[in-house]
């Protein structure tokens, strides 16, 4: 039987080309940075980043963004989009934040 981490790294794999489509309204990404507050000294964490589209938005105005996911293929979709954005300031990570 799967363990756990197996069937979300399974699930997510075969979601990351579709789940790749979400979230592309560049209005509420705007927002969402400024509604955080964020500043060109802060550093970004975001855990189970999906695309990595947010971690993108926060580039503009942090020193440095890093996402974190258990599954590759999400962060083989976030490095495709952080070349397309010529973004320098990010770092990806697969990693299991469950102990």
């Amino acid at each position: 039987m799967a363990s756990h981490r197996e069937l979300i790294q399974d699930q997510f794999t075969k979601q990351a080309v579709p789940f790749s489509k979400a979230m592309k309204d560049e209005k509420a990404l705007r927002l969402l940075v400024e509604f955080a507050g964020a500043s060109s000294s802060d550093t970004v964490l975001d855990v189970a980043f999906g695309r990595g589209i947010v971690v993108c938005a926060f580039t503009s105005v942090v020193a440095h963004a890093t996402g974190i996911d258990l599954t590759p293929a999400m962060i083989e979709r976030a490095r495709i989009l952080q070349k397309e954005k010529g973004l320098p300031n990010v770092t990806w990570e697969v990693a299991d934040i469950n102990p």
